[in-house]
């Protein structure tokens, strides 16, 4: 018993020396001092210390502990080499930006801009009118799918967003929050002081700038969203003085705002990124 107790010990004691040479800990074991200066160079079993924990996500030789949903996203990268920090996204140049579904609005919403002129009530119908949203919106690089917020014959504007992004909040093109949800552009009369309406170039809708009169915009709508009809310059297809359209009014901040205009008046049109 005591020669094989010894020979543990020379074993034990031959492999601490080996240990001290190579500057290695055992498994599982760091060299004290390691984390100060790196340099302790003894390794016996007293100078080992437990290796501290590595940190969430990573295994104990710095790599990635997948979950099941390994990809960049979920490690925090970006394409551009930044990482995701709160919202906030690290570009290759080092510059922030926020992270969202498509154009410029916040994360998960859905976004209102207007047409960069004025239009008269001939819109080509709300088939032209949904074809200028989506030039525009291609000139401005701007991803998604863009439609004028109009009802006409057959259309409803509160239908144009489907139910899946009904619950995400409607923002401006800078990303100032409008309404709550989608369903509140039709029970809020109002939107908040701080946001407004832009259009795709970045100019602000109202009465002192560009050529929109009285910073109008056509809708054709009734207050919860449907169709008036009688109210949409012959469903957008009439710029004449006696047929009329409804409108809201951004100077009021009411998007739904009830005012019969004549259809030769030039007014914004407002798209909606509506997916």
């Amino acid at each position: 018993m005591m020669r094989y107790d010894r020979h543990m010990l020379l074993s034990r004691l031959a492999l601490s020396t080996l240990l001290v040479l190579l500057g290695a800990c055992p498994a599982g074991r760091g060299r004290a001092g390691d984390e100060a200066s790196g340099t302790a160079d003894a390794c016996a079993a007293s100078w080992c210390r437990d290796a501290p924990a590595p940190p969430p996500g990573f295994d104990a030789a710095g790599g990635w502990l997948s979950d099941g949903n390994d990809s960049d996203a979920a490690r925090g990268d970006t394409p551009g080499g930044g990482v995701v920090d709160g919202g906030a996204r690290a570009d290759a140049d080092g510059a922030a930006s926020v992270a969202t579904d498509a154009g410029t609005g916040a994360v998960g919403s859905t976004e209102l801009v207007a047409l960069d002129q004025a239009f008269k009530g001939n819109l080509g119908g709300a088939v032209g009118a949904d074809a200028l949203c989506a030039a525009q919106a291609a000139a401005a690089n701007r991803a998604g799918t863009y439609r004028a917020f109009l009802s006409a014959a057959g259309r409803n504007a509160r239908d144009l967003v489907d139910a899946q992004r009904a619950p995400l909040p409607v923002v401006d093109s800078k990303g100032a929050q409008l309404f709550a949800s989608w369903s509140a552009v039709f029970s809020t009369t109002q939107w908040p002081a701080g946001a407004t309406i832009y259009t795709f170039s970045g100019a602000k809708v109202d009465q002192t700038t560009g050529d929109w009169q009285d910073g109008n915009l056509w809708h054709g709508s009734r207050p919860d969203g449907q169709l008036l009809s009688g109210s949409t310059c012959n469903d957008w297809t009439s710029d004449r003085l006696l047929v009329r359209g409804m409108a809201g009014e951004v100077d009021k901040r009411e998007l739904l705002r009830q005012e019969r205009r004549g259809c030769h008046r030039r007014h914004a049109v407002i798209c909606v990124r509506v997916r």
